[in-house]
């Protein structure tokens, strides 16, 4: 029989949300064993084995002496609705600081979600971990989270990223000066390549610098065109 562990006050599990779910769906892949320990998360490091482990007997899936419970294998069940009703019953069980009162989770802040783990016991970082676990955990198992809260800050697009590009070129100032059109393919091969060649138009230069250009470039074209 699993230990109530509400008693002990123990800190919310904080390892990622991946990581627990990836071994859950590998043990309803490969069946529930008699005994759940380290053996079975040989390509996880030490320190990951031992929270996964606390996690499990927090959320009552193993007993202390490691034994799988009814609501592991109910989690790890083939059908989808029986895994999602357990998971909502593991949350109630495992979160009653979240539950309790008039704090409704589709409709909470941040702040306001911030202050549950603070009162259970969560501080600095494994707040913010204990949090986002909670949160993907919820929205796992179907339950409606709140758009205004937040538990780790948006990515914006990798440097030198299509989007970053669109991103870095829509923020830049119009010049006001249109962009060379491509060469005519009536052009003659050596008006191709020397048009290849001539410099592009910085915006930046100075006023006359830009007018010589826009001259030397309609000579160029001019010459093009009559070949």
């Amino acid at each position: 029989m699993a230990t109530n562990h509400k008693n002990e006050n123990p800190l919310p599990p904080y390892i990622p949300f991946k990581t627990f779910l990836n071994f859950i769906e590998g043990l309803r892949a490969r069946g529930i064993p008699s005994q759940v320990d380290r053996s079975l998360m040989g390509s996880l490091s030490g320190t990951v084995q031992g929270n996964l482990l606390t996690t499990l007997r927090y959320l009552d899936l193993i007993s202390d002496d490691q034994t799988p419970t009814a609501k592991l294998s109910r989690l790890t069940s083939e059908s989808e609705k029986e895994r999602h009703e357990v998971a909502m019953e593991i949350l109630d069980a495992a979160y009653p600081f979240v539950f309790r009162g008039n704090f409704e989770l589709a409709s909470a802040t941040t702040k306001h979600l911030t202050d549950q783990f603070a009162n259970a016991g969560a501080t600095g970082d494994s707040l913010r971990k204990c949090m986002k676990f909670f949160v993907s955990f919820a929205e796992y198992a179907g339950m409606t989270v709140s758009q205004y809260v937040k538990t780790g800050a948006k990515r914006g697009p990798k440097p030198g990223s299509t989007s970053a590009k669109a991103k870095k070129t829509a923020n830049k100032p119009d010049s006001g000066i249109p962009p060379a059109a491509p060469p005519d393919q009536t052009m003659s091969a050596w008006h191709t390549a020397l048009l290849a060649k001539f410099p592009e138009l910085n915006p930046d230069w100075p006023d006359d610098v830009k007018a010589k250009w826009f001259e030397a470039f309609q000579v160029l074209m001019e010459k093009g065109g009559s070949g």
